[in-house]
């Protein structure tokens, strides 16, 4: 199913840290739930959000499509599906069925490969970890190899493959590898997940007392709480790199819960997102990804959330981005427009269609907000509403 997002003109001249927050599944636009997967495709600059038999994609400028199970010859799946990127080439895989490409969002058949457990790509090639063992696809000779054996999952950059049983260790060969955990360098703690960096293939490795950096198999550097300020926790779930390279951590508690997002600035953790100081209900996350522009994107099982910036995409501004614990009414208006909501309101904006503040308010946070709309002339009009939180919402709404 194809929709295109109703699009509004947002012009901000600042954005004070606030988040755009868009519902999920059940009768929001995004239907699908990202329980499977949440990625960038950066060859299309796409969004996809998976769960495992249905999906969903927002593309560069706002379009949205919500693919049922039928769409993607998914309803007799055993689940786990997951999707990776080409420049040629959308793949995904389904756990009972095989490979398939997705052009054009039509699935074609690749192999009947079955098992596979995760997905991903370096350069043109595919890669699949099945039964525990990484095999690659090459889609010019169509062969598929056994590369090494794997665990609970595999990076690979370059030709520099690495695998995770608990501590990482660099492959060599086929079927051979070597721990890094030798190194005395590395951290001593159970690993959680690991990434390569944007620009090089150097890998970090993200684990419960911090994080190893290491290139092939020799470790070179650590990132701790005892050599960084302001970090917070030591147990770092997983890492991301902006479009600058900069290290974003995803940091759990001690039950290894995810808690609080942050970004490391030389040896400082600054940008740091809590419960507290973002809309982010960390209960329900589920990924954080960068797009190609790089906006910070992070998904809940029912929420997606945008750090607004100056490159942050103007069709945000949907009515369908409105939440439910907060109303705006009466619309049209006549004399005066009344906005509730659960979350204090700090500030209001009303916009003309073309993007200029007509009227403001801006005052300490209330549930309930009442503006004399009386003076503005007959239209429509966009109210920008930014919440104590920092979150900010846009809808528009009619003047009688």
């Amino acid at each position: 199913m194809r929709i295109t997002l109703f699009f509004l003109l947002l012009s901000f001249c600042s954005f004070s840290q606030t988040w755009t927050t868009q519902s999920i599944g059940g009768s929001a636009t995004v239907s699908t739930s990202p329980t499977s997967q949440f990625v960038i495709d950066e060859y299309r600059n796409a969004l996809w959000l998976i769960s495992d038999s249905t999906a969903s994609v927002i593309e560069n400028d706002g379009t949205l499509h919500n693919f049922t199970s039928s769409d993607l010859e998914s309803s007799s799946a055993g689940g786990n599906m997951k999707f990776t990127f080409t420049s040629d080439h959308v793949y995904y895989s389904i756990k009972e069925v095989g490979l398939r490409t997705f052009d054009s969002y039509s699935p074609q058949f690749v192999i009947g490969l079955t098992e596979i457990n995760d997905l991903f790509t370096d350069l043109d090639t595919v890669f699949m970890v099945t039964n525990s063992v990484l095999q690659s696809y090459h889609p010019v000779t169509g062969q598929v190899n056994c590369l090494v054996t794997s665990y609970d999952g595999n990076a690979r950059k370059n030709g520099n493959t690495y695998i995770n049983f608990g501590t990482a260790a660099y492959a060599v060969g086929p079927f051979t590898s070597v721990t890094l955990l030798a190194d005395p360098t590395y951290l001593i703690s159970p690993m959680n997940n690991f990434t390569f960096s944007r620009f090089t293939d150097s890998i970090y490795i993200a684990q419960e007392t911090g994080i190893s950096l290491a290139h092939e198999a020799q470790v070179y550097d650590t990132i701790t709480a005892n050599n960084t300020i302001n970090m917070p926790s030591d147990n770092v779930l997983d890492i991301r790199f902006d479009m600058n390279n900069n290290v974003w951590g995803i940091f759990g508690d001690a039950l290894g819960s995810p808690f609080a997002i942050a970004r490391l600035d030389g040896t400082n953790w600054i940008d740091i997102y809590t419960g507290l100081t973002s809309p982010i209900n960390f209960s329900n996350f589920q990924g954080l990804e960068f797009d190609t522009l790089n906006n910070l994107w992070v998904a809940e099982t029912f929420k997606l959330h945008t750090l607004n910036s100056p490159n942050t995409p103007d069709w945000l501004g949907s009515t369908d981005l409105l939440p439910e614990n907060l109303s705006v009414f009466p619309n049209p208006a006549r004399n005066v427009l009344n906005i509730d909501s659960e979350i204090g309101i700090r500030l209001i904006e009303i916009l003309s269609p073309i993007g200029k503040i007509v009227l403001a308010e801006n005052s300490a946070p209330t549930s309930l907000k009442t503006l004399d709309v009386s003076d503005l002339s007959r239209g429509l009009y966009i109210a920008r509403i930014t919440l104590e939180n920092t979150v900010q919402y846009s809808l528009k709404w009619q003047k009688k």
